[in-house]
């Protein structure tokens, strides 16, 4: 199985404002994790683990990158410029960041596990006990609103992501029922998300409205 890792959320900021300044015509940019896989059946025996800014999913890359010296335990956001060199796939222009790992984690994807909310349309959710998952063979949503248990269906494609049919039971909180309704009319504008150093971020529009950590990765900073 891939293997990703766990950032702190400095980096969170360093990447998203790099990936809006740098992603010009030509150029690309890369994530490239901090540990090489096995990939004998390529011409090299260990590949660079890369994956583009709209990717969920980490990808062999069985090529080097020229110019691009990697060290393992660190991850890169790199803005590259593809080639027709067959022997390096990419041409570094420039590492945007580098950051040490500070822990690992399974492939991350949406199924990742308990994603547990930590910013609500802007601010911080000081509860730990309003949850989201995912059940891709059933492509169903569930999880905790911080009163009561909560289901939805959902709908992915690439980068896009809507929920729809979202439903509860209905018990009575006091001091809890705000911010649950606003939880789930929230999810009901989702329209795209994105996962990045096991955070997974949740958008309308362009706008960032629910943001998330896997349940048990948090890293005090």
């Amino acid at each position: 199985m891939l293997r990703t890792f766990q950032m702190t959320s400095l980096i969170l900021i360093i990447c998203f404002g790099a990936i809006s300044i740098f992603a010009q015509s030509g150029s690309e940019i890369l994530v490239v994790a901090g540990k090489k896989e096995s990939c004998r059946s390529f011409a090299i025996k260990e590949c660079l683990m890369i994956r583009g800014e709209e990717d969920e999913r980490w990808r062999m890359l069985p090529t080097k990158i020229e110019n691009f010296e990697f060290v393992a335990g660190y991850t890169y956001i790199l803005k590259v410029k593809p080639t027709a060199n067959s022997k390096n796939k990419y041409r570094l222009q420039e590492i945007v960041s580098r950051v040490k790992v500070i822990g690992l984690t399974e492939t991350e994807t949406l199924e990742s596990g308990v994603w547990e909310l930590t910013r609500l349309r802007g601010r911080t959710v000081s509860t730990n006990d309003i949850t989201l998952e995912f059940d891709r063979y059933k492509n169903r949503a569930f999880g905790e609103g911080g009163c009561n248990r909560f289901f939805a269906n959902y709908k992915h494609n690439k980068n896009r992501l809507s929920f729809s049919e979202v439903g509860s039971t209905k018990k009575l909180c006091q001091r809890k029922m705000t911010l649950e309704r606003t939880y789930f009319d929230t999810l009901r504008r989702v329209t795209r998300y994105r996962l990045m150093q096991n955070k997974l971020f949740l958008y309308a529009g362009n706008r960032v409205v629910l943001q998330f950590e896997v349940r048990g990765n948090q890293v005090s900073i």
